[in-house]
């Protein structure tokens, strides 16, 4: 509560000025509840003619120079009575002014807009297949913050509006036009009153249960802030913004992990879907982004023995030996390049050149993803780090305030899952949190500790304020993140975890920075996973899953069914699994560092029962295997896929007929490899142990 009151004390600082006059003198009091005797914290205090104005700070105490002339002073608080002060009637004594509470009530309000709207639940329909969970089919709008009964069905949904706030537009009537920062200096005192008023309402105490009450908190902190320009701040105002950001933080420990609902889209697993898309529904954000996922070449590193050789570093270079891209191989062996995202090579003349513990390898006559993997083997031993680096890169504005806190929550359980399932993996934990430019911050970080704890008391002290409407500092962001923090020399994976509800800002410098950063990103080996929260548009889920695929990533995305935040668009794909948010993300780093020890025996999959199950009506043998396998197919079969552990597709074998076919895993590194087809509208899978 006290982080509400004082962002609506922002609201006067438009009308904070320097006095004119030479001749002044300094009032300095206190303000108390009249019945409790507890100060008010930045309750306003305002001087009418020369518009001196201050707040109060966390004892109540104020100071305030006014003309020596003046004759009053104005008090107000949101849920209280304004008190005129008579200065004629006052000593040189501290000021003491007791405030009354409000009997007063909104009758009615409509509040629409993208951050202060509560949000509708769907129950989704069509594509999604609830994997783990019912969903949610609660109900909500404006009507039920103030326990009244919804409007008539007959009547008109109000436009949405942009990202941004909404609120009454005079103090008698309330319009559903949304108010912008720029408006709100030309606004009159009282109006500003009323929209206090709004505030107050929007979390009541008495008409909202436990989750619903701290949701429309957040909102009303939204829509409070962006009624006061951070630009035309003081620096005393601000400090006391950064304070109640961390207050703030109390509200998370009610927030339980296993609430929030998302998918995954892995277009490795998917890739003939995403070229169909990016000629078709996503076909118009290639250009906008200067992001051109089509130019794929893929590499399978092992040594002799089979075994995947893990963090190496690998290139593609031109004739010229100029390096196209760089990135580092996955805990599978396997790196993706690409040789014109951005539009400036398109030579057809490329070579390979890898590094791997000091051994060198180039290849030549490589082969784009369409034609097949590029195999290569070295004569190197296998190592198997056992590090894991985890960035939590989230916008902080005051739109993600929804959502954050749930965010720390699951995040929370996560390296804790992992931890437990996982003992002997080394995790460091970092954070950067951004928000736009003209805030009280544009990015704060903390660099990885092992010391988990550490880093999550970090987290816990950051809430979301600021922004405004689309776009927000994403490049920054990426820059601190990818340059600025102290990633691991040699690692099983590198995490970055990018949660945002906003695009990135689109002038030429921004999106260099974007081009850059995901580039060194890649470079560095950082799987780039964005987490897309309410707010998404299709412009930037585009962007994300190019951000996903350039740096061996995936793409995650938040949906309706948790109830929590406003709406989520629905992504672009054929069908999609919806899970916990804190399971898939166990499950998504479980994939990327899963590893065998290097001297472990393959053979030890003979002893697993799934690997010979008969999928449906499909026969696999010999399962384990060396390479070769055998599918009985009594059926057609359109489509079937292999993939490797991290969902990428490695072998797509189409328009099956019955009878035998064989297929050949020896290019690929001894381990488990999954066998997935669909088949009279079941979908089947199973396990085949490849050993050497």
């Amino acid at each position: 509560m006290k982080r509400i009151l004082i962002l609506i004390a922002l609201m006067f600082s438009v009308f904070v000025y320097s006095l004119t006059g030479n001749e002044e003198r300094e009032i300095c009091g206190t303000i108390l509840d009249v019945d409790s005797g507890e100060p008010l914290i930045a309750a306003v205090v305002y001087e009418p003619i020369s518009k001196a104005g201050t707040v109060t700070d966390f004892d109540g105490n104020f100071c305030l120079k006014i003309p020596i002339n003046a004759k009053s002073v104005l008090v107000t608080y949101i849920g209280y009575e304004d008190q005129t002060v008579d200065l004629t009637k006052e000593s040189d004594k501290p000021i003491k002014v007791k405030m009354q509470e409000s009997g007063a009530l909104l009758e009615t309000l409509v509040v629409t807009g993208s951050r202060s709207s509560k949000s509708k639940r769907r129950t989704r329909t069509g594509s999604s297949r609830s994997k783990k969970l019912k969903a949610h089919s609660t109900a909500g709008d404006a009507s039920a913050i103030m326990d009244m009964p919804p409007a008539p069905a007959s009547a008109p949904a109000p436009p949405a509006g942009p990202k941004g706030p909404a609120g009454p537009s005079s103090a008698t009537s309330y319009s559903t036009t949304p108010i912008r920062r720029d408006e709100i200096s030309s606004l009159p005192m009282r109006e500003t009153s009323t929209k206090e008023s709004v505030a107050t309402e929007m979390i009541s105490e008495k008409s909202l249960r436990k989750k619903d009450r701290e949701r429309e908190k957040r909102r009303a902190d939204d829509y409070l802030e962006e009624a006061a320009p951070e630009e035309l701040m003081t620096d005393e105002v601000k400090v006391v913004v950064e304070e109640a950001d961390g207050a703030a933080t109390e509200e998370d420990q009610s927030v339980d992990a296993g609430t929030l609902t998302a998918g995954q889209l892995n277009d490795f697993s998917k890739w003939d879907l995403w070229q169909d898309l990016n000629e078709n529904e996503l076909k118009s954000f290639p250009e906008r982004w200067n992001f051109d996922m089509s130019t794929r070449y893929s590499v399978q590193l092992m040594n002799k023995e089979s075994r995947p050789l893990i963090d190496a570093e690998v290139k593609l270079v031109n004739e010229k030996n100029q390096t196209l891209w760089k990135c580092r191989t996955d805990n599978t062996g396997k790196a993706e390049l690409w040789s014109d995202i951005f539009r400036k090579d398109n030579t057809n003349k490329l070579n390979i050149q890898i590094s791997y513990n000091g051994n060198l390898k180039t290849v030549k006559q490589v082969k784009p993803f369409k034609e097949g993997v590029n195999t290569i083997t070295l004569d190197a031993a296998c190592e198997v780090p056992r590090v894991l680096d985890i960035m939590m890169t989230v916008d902080a504005t005051g739109s993600m305030a929804d959502e954050i806190a749930y965010l720390k929550a699951e995040l929370k359980d996560v390296i804790g899952q992992v931890q437990s399932k996982q003992k002997d993996l080394k995790i460091n934990l970092g954070s950067v949190f951004y928000r736009d430019i003209h805030d009280a911050y544009l990015t704060k970080s903390s660099d990885f500790s092992d010391d988990i704890n550490q880093a999550m008391d970090f987290m816990k002290e950051q809430g979301a304020s600021g922004g405004g409407d689309f776009p927000e500092a994403v490049d920054a962001a990426l820059h601190e993140s990818v340059q600025h923090q102290d990633w691991s020399r040699n690692a099983v994976a590198r995490i970055m975890f990018l949660v945002l509800d906003a695009p990135p800002h689109t002038n030429e410098d921004a999106l260099k920075t974007l081009e850059t950063q995901i580039k060194n990103a890649a470079a560095k080996g950082i799987r780039v996973v964005p987490i897309a929260a309410s707010g998404i548009d299709k412009s930037t889920e585009y962007l994300m899953r190019a951000f996903a695929l350039a740096t061996n990533g995936t793409y995650v995305f938040l949906t309706d069914h948790s109830g929590v935040g406003n709406a989520h668009i629905e992504p672009s794909t054929d069908d999609y699994d919806m899970e916990f948010l804190n399971d898939l993300l166990v499950r998504v780093i479980s994939e990327y560092t899963a590893a065998a020890d290097c001297d472990e025996p393959v053979a030890q999959f003979k002893d697993d029962p799934e690997i010979k199950e008969e999928l449906g009506q499909l026969k696999m043998y010999p399962n384990p295997t060396q390479g070769p396998i055998n599918l009985e197919v009594p059926k057609d079969v359109e489509e079937l896929f292999i993939t490797d552990v991290n969902g990428k597709v490695i072998m797509r074998l189409t328009r099956l007929q019955k009878g035998l076919i064989k297929a050949d895993l020896s290019n690929f590194p001894a381990g488990l490899y999954f066998v997935k087809y669909q088949q009279n509208g079941k979908d089947f899978s199973g396990k085949i142990a490849v050993f050497r």
